[in-house]
């Protein structure tokens, strides 16, 4: 599925905008308190007004988007279309570099395309390519675990830029720091900050065009057949007396489970549970099988504000791969258990 995009800049006279403009103006009103006496602060919008004018142009509009995501010393280039046909959203997201990668969310299915690979579905929200998941569903699925922070403002691709600090209530994952239009709400930059101040990844947004109506490409993905999803959430009669159903006694606050199967990992062919979480902004996949030579051990791998750390114990093997800081990977590594024979879990209990 190749696809061709024009990138160009916003276009601030097209009617759509002027809409979108327009309705921001009663959404920040709702979202901003009013104290009297203090005109400038009447008339400023809190951080979570700007979030969510942020999510509305996310979700309502049609739009294109190149962006290039920045970790150590990799650079991703990515396209993203989105349109909304009869009350519908459709976004397709294309990785240009590497293999052929495309992803296509339609109607609550999102469906995966990669080379030589039959496309499969799977049912159920995900994150669209480096934009996280919140920012698509609604931001206030946030407010458990991160609070709003009302920064300065810059110049971000030659346009003013007000910047919104998403932080943790707690240590146990990343900061992220959102730089948004001034005039039309859209994301320009998103950086992924340690807890100690150091930024780890960068999305910059390198262009952006929006359209009255959705594109050509667009409307085609609304008419595309696609695969039925696989179910990811198995039901809990999966567990038999010979297979162990795993549990992550640890996991931060406000991490939902999305999915969770029994499959073939493709490289290596090993049977493996998985279980994937979210807390709307960073995501971890949990692998447990038998492991490969048996041998006690951990090892672990970072790239960027991702880290994988691999434990080995007792014949079994878990793997913990997210976006959160080593130390929580590692303490959701060590908390997974057997619940069939929780007095037999591997690792220490947190």
């Amino acid at each position: 599925m190749k696809l061709r995009h024009q990138i160009n800049k916003p276009n601030i006279k097209n009617k759509w905008l002027q809409c979108v403009v327009a309705a921001t103006v009663l959404l920040f009103s709702i979202g901003s308190p009013v104290y009297a006496g203090d005109a400038n602060i009447a008339t400023t919008p809190s951080a979570k007004a700007w979030l969510l004018r942020m999510g509305q142009t996310f979700q309502a509009a049609n739009y294109s988007l190149s962006l290039i995501r920045v970790y150590q010393q990799h650079f991703e280039p990515v396209v993203i279309e989105h349109g909304v046909i009869d009350g519908e959203e459709i976004v397709h997201v294309n990785y240009l570099n590497g293999p052929e990668r495309e992803i296509l969310h339609r109607g609550g299915l999102v469906t995966y395309f990669q080379h030589d690979e039959p496309p499969y579905s799977v049912s159920g929200e995900r994150s669209v390519g480096p934009i996280p998941q919140a920012f698509i569903s609604g931001i206030e699925a946030l407010e458990e675990s991160y609070t709003f922070v009302l920064g300065g403002r810059n110049r971000v691709m030659g346009r003013a830029a007000q910047l919104i600090r998403i932080e943790p209530k707690d240590g146990d994952r990343y900061s992220l720091w959102v730089w948004l239009d001034a005039d039309l709400g859209m994301l320009l930059r998103a950086d992924k900050v340690s807890p100690s101040g150091e930024p780890l990844e960068h999305v910059q947004i390198v262009s952006t065009q929006y359209f009255e109506q959705p594109t050509p490409i667009i409307e085609k993905l609304a008419q595309v057949d696609m695969p039925a999803a696989v179910p990811l959430l198995e039901p809990d009669s999966a567990s038999t007396p010979t297979r162990v159903k795993w549990t992550a006694r640890y996991l931060p606050r406000g991490f939902k489970l999305l999915g969770r199967d029994r499959h073939r990992l493709g490289m290596t062919e090993n049977l493996v549970d998985y279980q994937l979480y979210s807390d709307g902004i960073s995501s971890i996949s949990i692998y447990i099988g038998a492991a490969i030579d048996g041998k006690p051990g951990q090892s672990l791998v970072s790239q960027g504000a991702t880290n994988l750390i691999t434990i080995a114990k007792d014949g079994m093997e878990v793997a913990v791969i997210g976006t959160l800081p080593p130390e929580t990977i590692k303490r959701i590594a060590e908390g997974v258990y057997p619940e069939a024979q929780s007095s037999n879990k591997l690792g220490k209990q947190p």
